[in-house]
């Protein structure tokens, strides 16, 4: 078995998370060692050594970060990490309940969005890493979304704000600020939004109602990073997870990124299978004259059918569906 296609899969800052005076091959090999351990490793989620990356909507990393913790981490790099369908910040409280415990640092490299916003402040020493392309390193907060309604919970901000108050009594300085997060947002795209040189609240973005700068205010003003100094990390290569942008369906077929005959009956076969599922393609010019790759009815399905296209195509390869969603991989 092949595993050159492993140091294309991790890498982690040599300074950050492995310490100086190591040359270039003496990392790689570093990192394909750690990468071999690294089980179960997901585009949501991969540990190596003591570090944790995850990514994506967090149902795919909420308990991934627990096992992470048992395995003896000591540090959770959050990368676009984001919320989907309903949340319950009660949840996010007691993971970042459990970093604080730890003496976990945190690190937020693109976006950091409501549950992933909250648990983030559970580092002891909690940090800003690099932007991404098209995508600034920033916290987006706003109340979760109740499961039965189905709408935004502000009925009670303070409830919300205390867990945060109480990991970080300085939030307390500005706690209207906070207070309009966990109450005043009208809709999913209204939020705090806090990054390395700013912070600005709408409360929706969509409709441009309610939105306010708050001047001479940033991450650490706020007190939500505890330093200043930001962070650079090379991230493991299927980093940021792939973002969803459809379903996937009949009515999809022609919408595939080769339009051929091949393409058009491995989706058919795909949609015939039972989830959890994963369709990946090589990035080649013409995909279906590699072939296509899936997984079904596994755990880290996107692994294994990643693994079957590295390994047999010695390409590049990138995930098209997961279970009923088309997805696009984002830059690193």
């Amino acid at each position: 078995m092949q595993w050159t296609w492993f140091k294309r899969w991790a890498g982690v800052c040599a300074v950050w998370a492995f310490g100086c005076g190591m040359g270039h091959t003496q990392i790689q090999e570093g990192l394909q060692e750690a990468t071999l351990r690294a089980k179960p490793f997901s585009p949501h989620y991969v540990q190596i050594g003591n570090t944790v990356f995850v990514s994506g909507p967090y149902e795919n990393w909420y308990m991934r970060i627990q096992q992470g913790l048992q395995a003896g981490a000591t540090r959770v790099v959050f990368v676009n990490a984001n919320s989907r369908r309903h949340d319950k910040l009660g949840g996010a409280s007691y993971v970042a309940g459990q970093l604080r415990r730890k003496e976990i640092t945190t690190v937020v490299i693109g976006r950091c969005d409501t549950f992933c916003s909250i648990a983030f402040m559970g580092g002891v020493e909690r940090l800003f890493g690099q932007d991404l392309p098209g995508e600034k390193t920033r916290l987006d907060v706003r109340g979760f979304m109740d499961y039965d309604t189905r709408k935004l919970e502000t009925r009670f901000p303070e409830s919300e704000f205390a867990p945060l108050v109480k990991m970080e009594p300085r939030f307390n300085e500005n706690k209207a600020l906070w207070l309009d997060a966990f109450g005043k947002v009208t809709d999913p795209s209204g939020s705090l939004l806090v990054d390395a040189d700013s912070a600005s609240f709408c409360a929706s973005r969509t409709a441009q109602k309610g939105c306010k700068t708050h001047e001479g205010v940033n991450a650490a003003s706020l007190g939500v990073v505890t330093t200043d100094q930001r962070v650079a990390l090379t991230l493991p290569t299927m980093f940021p997870a792939p973002e969803i942008v459809g379903e996937v369906n009949g009515a999809d077929i022609n919408a595939l990124p080769v339009k051929d005959d091949f393409m058009r009956s491995t989706l058919r076969d795909f949609l015939q299978m039972r989830v959890p599922r994963a369709l990946v393609v090589p990035s080649i010019a013409k995909p279906s004259t590699s072939g296509s790759y899936s997984a079904t009815g596994l755990p880290d399905v996107a692994a294994i059918a990643l693994m079957k296209c590295y390994e047999e195509t010695g390409a590049i390869c990138r995930l098209y569906a997961m279970d009923s969603d088309v997805l696009r991989q984002p830059a690193p």
